[in-house]
């Protein structure tokens, strides 16, 4: 996902340090290492860092898993040259983060939604439609993967599930799962949903149609679900796929 950052180390020998800034960041206040091959085009600033000519570096960023843990893959200094796949997902949140106090269809985001010059004119090239349709356009896999660490058949498989069912308008899990199995969805989403077995210390019981919990957290928070508040927790999950690889057995 799109970070942004102040650099706060810079070596001669071409690697440094950019500080996430952003407060609802996973990194906020996290050092993420950058080597000078993955930001050439700044090497100059980088310099000027050094010697102090350039006090404060500011960049957007975004970072992968490395070796010793996070690395920047590219940096960008102004908002406007940044790809359109990394603005979407910040509008997307904040869109989120607005229905979640007005149920309202949002028709216009406000330009002060950043101080960064150049940002605002990202902002008002998205469209004026309500933010549910919007958001049924950008749920791409690439975004799910990155955001929620999936592996990409079930950022695949998910980015379906959360396109075909966004206008469903369901409230509960339960009315998702149900519509999985009466429907026989089971070939369109194997990877992901599937047998749920569940218990609450007492007993244990299968449940059809539903999903792990990491895939679950998900689905609720896209899709806005909640649970009927049981105290039922899930001890294993078989997927439908699994269970088509399971070797029959003869007696």
């Amino acid at each position: 996902m799109l970070e942004f950052g102040k650099v706060v180390k810079y070596f001669d020998n071409g690697f440094g340090f950019i500080k996430c800034i952003g407060s609802d960041s996973y990194l906020c206040n996290k050092e993420v290492f950058f080597h000078i091959k993955a930001v050439k085009k700044f090497e100059s600033d980088l310099v000027g860092f050094t010697n102090g000519s350039n006090k404060e570096l500011y960049f957007w960023f975004t970072c992968k898993d490395g070796k010793k843990g996070k690395e920047v893959v590219k940096f960008w200094s102004d908002a406007k040259s940044i790809p359109q796949e990394h603005t979407l997902l910040i509008l997307e949140k904040y869109a989120d983060n607005l229905i979640s106090t007005d149920k309202a269809p949002i028709k216009e985001i406000p330009t002060s939604f950043t101080p960064m010059v150049g940002f605002n004119r990202i902002i008002q090239r998205t469209s004026a439609k309500p933010i549910h349709s919007t958001k049924k356009v950008t749920i791409d896999a690439k975004s799910l993967a990155y955001k929620h660490s999936l592996t990409s058949v079930q950022s695949e498989e998910l980015s379906r599930l959360l396109i075909d069912m966004s206008e469903k308008n369901f409230r509960l899990s339960s009315e998702l799962s149900k519509y999985i199995t009466s429907n026989k969805l089971g070939n369109k989403y194997p990877n992901i949903a599937g047998i749920v077995t569940m218990s609450n210390d007492e007993k244990e019981w299968d449940f059809d149609g539903g999903f792990p919990s990491a895939i679950y957290r998900v689905i609720c928070e896209e899709l806005e679900l909640t649970d009927k508040g049981t105290s039922a927790r899930v001890i294993r999950f078989t997927s439908y796929q699994d269970q088509k690889n399971e070797p029959d057995i003869i007696f």
